[in-house]
């Protein structure tokens, strides 16, 4: 399976137009939206988009995927994107997988983003920890997800959270943010 994740100013509906480049997009799923609201001192209060998250199942192995996400019935979605699924479990063929780490929002996050996309061999990421560095300043955190959108959009990503994922609140309760791809 696979995950689509994205965030909207406003509330909407979490959809996903899905199929293979010889189907088609013919599958709709629905998802789940969230949001959350985050208040520290040294920040200020900061208020989320609409976080949503469309699970997709029954995908193909090794296969190219044509997707859409948005709110259909409101006709604002993202337009035409696609993602190749990884070979099937216990396949021998050998798997091409990039692994960053530390990778915060600097111009050198930049740099290593763009190198990462000229690479039309790696068949995922592996975020290993330490993703935005954002250590409770949370628009860093949507910084971070537009350094990231179009290497994600196109690859899964997959992450671990370290010890810069952990934030905390107003209240002194300590919580791991933790970006899903």
């Amino acid at each position: 399976g696979m995950t689509i994740s994205w965030v909207t100013k406003a509330n909407s509906k979490s959809q996903v137009k899905f199929g293979t480049l010889t189907e088609g997009m013919t599958s709709l799923a629905e998802g789940t939206t969230t949001s959350y609201h985050f208040d520290y001192p040294q920040y200020g209060v900061y208020e989320s988009g609409t976080i949503h998250h469309v699970q997709l199942s029954g995908l193909k192995p090794d296969t190219v995927y044509l997707y859409e996400c948005g709110d259909f019935d409101a006709g604002k979605t993202s337009g035409s994107l696609n993602f190749r699924t990884l070979h099937a479990v216990g396949s021998k063929v050998p798997m091409h997988f990039g692994v960053v780490g530390d990778l915060g929002t600097t111009t050198d996050s930049t740099s290593t983003i763009q190198h990462v996309l000229t690479n039309p061999f790696l068949s995922m990421i592996l975020h290993a920890g330490d993703l935005s560095y954002a250590d409770c300043n949370q628009p860093v955190w949507d910084q971070y997800g537009v350094l990231i959108e179009d290497l994600a959009k196109m690859r899964p990503w997959m992450v671990g959270p370290r010890n810069h994922e952990i934030e905390f609140n107003s209240d002194g309760i300590t919580f791991l943010a933790f970006v899903e791809r």
